[in-house]
């Protein structure tokens, strides 16, 4: 089972997080802008508009946090689409068959303790790879590498300096939901065969 991380409790909390500096203590890595590729032919894609999801374009947030992995908000003009129509084991329950959201999409516990941003050309890593969306009362977590049976992603560091992060389209993912409103409570809902392929390239 890979390293588990403590959920986020919304995508905003999550991309606040920052490391203060002290005396004696270095300054912390300010956040670096990329853009995000997400691939065709998976059960997470795409809206299939504008391109790749751009730090800055469209209400996009899309950057390396301090700690190096990768951090993307769409924004309210931008989505990803997700399928749940392949097979499940476990309480299946899924918010709907297929749909279209807005949602944050991140890395964490990687191999590397500097994340994707430190990785050195040519280099290959295994990390947890997260989607957080929304449904009306309900916020939903799709999990690869978190739990035992579940696949997490490869990152690749290409040597033109961009990074491939890949789930295999027959890659398993745990789905939970939690309610929006109270106590957070986090409920399983299966173990789904999906995949997502995402291409992240440095911003000038």
């Amino acid at each position: 089972m890979r390293r588990s991380l403590a959920f986020a409790v919304l995508p905003l909390a999550a991309l606040s997080l920052a490391v203060t500096s002290s005396a004696g203590k270095p300054p912390a890595i300010k956040e670096v802008p990329v853009a995000v590729t997400i691939a065709d032919g998976y059960s997470i894609e795409s809206d299939g508009y504008d391109g790749p999801y751009a730090n800055g374009v469209a209400g996009v947030k899309a950057v390396f946090v301090s700690a190096g992995n990768l951090a993307l908000t769409t924004g309210s003009a931008r989505a990803l689409s997700l399928d749940f129509t392949g097979t499940c084991t476990g309480p299946c329950s899924p918010p709907w068959p297929s749909g279209v959201v807005t949602g944050f999409v991140s890395t964490s516990a990687c191999d590397n303790a500097g994340g994707l941003r430190d990785m050195p050309l040519g280099s290959s890593q295994s990390c947890n790879l997260n989607v957080n969306f929304g449904t009306p009362g309900t916020g939903w977590f799709i999990r690869f590498g978190e739990y035992d049976g579940t696949t997490p992603a490869t990152v690749d560091r290409l040597a033109d300096g961009s990074w491939v992060v890949e789930v295999p389209a027959d890659g398993v993912a745990r789905l939970q939901s939690y309610p929006t409103k109270g106590r957070m409570v986090l409920t399983d809902r299966g173990d789904w065969v999906m995949g997502a392929q995402l291409t992240v390239t440095l911003l000038p």
